[in-house]
């Protein structure tokens, strides 16, 4: 036992993570220790030692026997850590990332990943690590689906991953779009974790939006809205399907600033109708 104590002193002292034994024994006994080795390692900063690293590297497939569950309890302690982009890069250099999310290995360096800020999302850094493993041209939508199916993600973190993705690639365009929409995308809920990603990989571009917002918020990203459909309704608008997309046309022109008040929202919300029915 003392002999046991001291190796252990040593390795704490090493910063090193060696399994018990023979590595393969330990591992043979419990798939999922493969896993939290690489967890533990990248969360207090140490290697893990050489034999170690064979054996989990050597007994990466039996991983598939591990329910997607367990699998995915794992990765998420990963991820939501601050040293989430060296477990990421363990997982890919020992191989596991094949079976965990049963896709080609990849060695591309999460590097989005791991400048990502200290308290950023599960979400976030499920799309980070998307995007480092396949770039912004790649089929980033299907692999986000296809991990939910692997990682066993809720309905919420799967939804907000999406979201984050679709808000990142439409933040390149930020330039080009206008107010009314630079406004609604700056006040969706997964925005700001967005721009994180970007901040992660463009600081230009990033700093460039965060100027744009300074001004934006100035008149404000969400106002409450002039008008709703009852109000449509009131000065002579028939209900119809068309009374959503006319509400919405009139928020992007209080948004653009070219309507302040509830009688010019009227007022544009019938001439807007008055040219649908002459269309």
């Amino acid at each position: 036992m003392e002999c046991l104590q001291e190796a252990w002193q040593q390795d704490l002292e090493l910063r090193l993570v060696r399994a018990i034994g023979e590595p393969r024994e330990r591992f043979a006994e419990d798939h999922l220790r493969m896993l939290r080795a690489i967890r533990f390692s990248s969360r207090f900063e140490f290697s893990i030692d050489v034999d170690t690293a064979e054996a989990i590297r050597e007994l990466s497939n039996e991983l598939a026997g591990i329910s997607r569950e367990r699998i995915g309890e794992e990765i998420k302690k990963m991820l939501t850590h601050p040293n989430r982009g060296v477990a990421a890069w363990e997982l890919q250099y020992l191989g596991l990332d094949r079976i965990i999310l049963s896709e080609e290995s990849c060695m591309n360096a999460p590097t989005r990943l791991g400048r990502l800020t200290t308290n950023s999302t599960y979400a976030t850094a499920l799309a980070a690590w998307i995007l480092d493993r396949n770039g912004s041209e790649g089929a980033i939508f299907e692999v986000a689906s296809h991990w939910r199916e692997q990682l066993q993600l809720s309905n919420k973190v799967a939804n907000s991953l999406e979201e984050i993705l679709q808000i990142h690639q439409t933040l390149y365009a930020w330039e080009s779009l206008g107010v009314a929409k630079q406004k609604r995308i700056a006040s969706a809920i997964e925005f700001i974790n967005a721009l994180a990603i970007i901040q992660s990989e463009d600081r230009a571009t990033f700093i460039y939006i965060k100027r744009c917002l300074s001004t934006l918020e100035k008149t404000g990203l969400a106002p409450e809205r002039l008008i709703d459909g009852n109000e449509l309704i009131k000065s002579g608008i028939q209900p119809s399907s068309a009374l959503g997309d006319i509400l919405e046309a009139v928020y992007d022109a209080q948004l653009e600033g070219t309507i302040s008040n509830k009688k010019e929202a009227i007022t544009l919300a019938i001439a807007i109708y008055r040219d649908l029915l002459d269309s």
